[in-house]
């Protein structure tokens, strides 16, 4: 995971990293994913259009952070990609930890 977060870190977009590294885009946005989570990536910008960000958190505020991804894709629609909501919703999670008393 520290590879890809670092090389994401650099620039390389996460097809590159996944061409690269032998692995699929899934495992990258994985890799990413887990990151965010974990408070070592914090913007999510390049990974996620503002407007879908939004849509995601709407979602994931009616269906929960546990819903499943193909759950919420069935509630956003084909538009949005499984890595999309993955990202969105490991942000959550992440604020949700920061926010959670220690």
């Amino acid at each position: 995971m520290r590879t890809s977060l670092e090389r994401f870190q650099r620039g390389e977009s996460v097809a590159q990293i996944a061409d690269s590294r032998g692995f699929t885009t899934a495992t990258i946005e994985q890799h990413l994913a887990t990151a965010i989570e974990a408070g070592e990536l914090t913007r999510i910008d390049d990974l996620v259009l503002p407007e879908k960000r939004a849509a995601i958190e709407s979602a994931i505020a009616e269906m929960g952070n546990d819903a499943l991804l193909g759950a919420l894709r069935d509630r956003l629609g084909v538009d949005y990609e499984y890595g999309e909501i993955r990202f969105v919703r490991a942000a959550v999670r992440a604020a949700e930890q920061q926010d959670s008393p220690k």
